[in-house]
């Protein structure tokens, strides 16, 4: 009789661990042709732009311990040529990118209380601890907002010279909607 409420209790163990584990280790990938998109909204005195970057400029790099959203800044869109081109030259230039990385661990902890913990890059410039808001996993659908600002980041100032356009205020506000699938 001990012998079966041992297995018996094994059993219950296994049942539990082994979905919890595989949870854990799933790898997620982007979900392709779907509507994910980043978007950056920038403020200046009586302006705002919002840079966007698109499904093709999204990639997510996941060992099953840590998962790595990256965006290439050149290939950003704000819906003004002009202002892209300014943007390309004064902020990203060739290869900037932005890297948010986030552990499994940090993720299935925060989508309890909707806030998780990582860290952001801009490029060369020296990693940023962040919490992401509003973070929720649903249908395969994965939402969050940062608040950052451009010097925590490292990037510089952004003005439209020689027109009298206003600089790029400090504060950044980041909206992601990304698809993904685990496996």
């Amino acid at each position: 009789m001990m012998f079966k409420n041992r297995l018996t209790a094994l059993a219950a163990v296994a049942a539990i661990a082994v979905p919890a584990l595989a949870f854990a280790a799933a790898k997620y990938s982007k979900v392709e042709n779907t509507d994910n998109a980043i978007k950056i909204l920038g403020k200046a005195p009586g302006v705002s732009f919002t840079a966007v970057a698109s499904s093709d400029n999204i990639k997510i790099d996941d060992d099953g311990t840590v998962i790595k959203v990256s965006i290439d800044g050149t290939k950003l869109k704000t819906g003004m040529d002009l202002r892209d081109e300014h943007m390309r030259k004064q902020v990203f230039g060739k290869g900037k990118t932005i890297v948010l990385t986030v552990t499994h661990a940090d993720l299935d902890a925060g989508l309890k209380n909707h806030k998780v913990k990582g860290t952001l890059k801009f490029s060369d410039k020296p990693e940023k601890a962040i919490t992401i808001k509003d973070v929720s996993l649903k249908d395969g659908v994965v939402t969050g907002k940062i608040s950052t600002t451009r010097s925590e980041l490292g990037i510089p100032e952004a003005c439209m010279p020689p027109v009298n356009v206003p600089c790029v205020k400090e504060e950044l506000e980041v909206d992601a909607t990304i698809h993904v699938k685990a496996g």
